[in-house]
């Protein structure tokens, strides 16, 4: 759901404070991406870059990334909050 301005200063008129957050996580080393791997070239045109992703061991798995966010979830809040979960 995206928020508009306007309903952002009604829900802070009202004194409820949003936190926001933009996850950009980076590839995430999961089953859909041994798929695409496995596929063959006519079927996923992206596929041999998802094939050196992996071999350059620029996968990240699923536990690292909801680790690394969780983490950022406990961090106190700021608006000038800087922090990356990619490697």
């Amino acid at each position: 759901m995206i928020l508009s301005d306007t309903r952002i200063l009604e829900e802070i008129e009202k004194g409820n404070y949003l936190k926001m957050y933009s996850v950009s996580p980076g590839v995430i080393d999961t089953d859909m991406q041994n798929q695409i791997r496995q596929s063959g070239e006519n079927d996923f045109s992206s596929r041999e870059n998802f094939i050196a992703f992996y071999e350059k061991g620029e996968l990240v798995s699923p536990k690292i990334i909801s680790a690394r966010i969780i983490n950022l979830l406990e961090l106190p809040y700021s608006d000038e909050v800087n922090y990356t979960v990619k490697n």
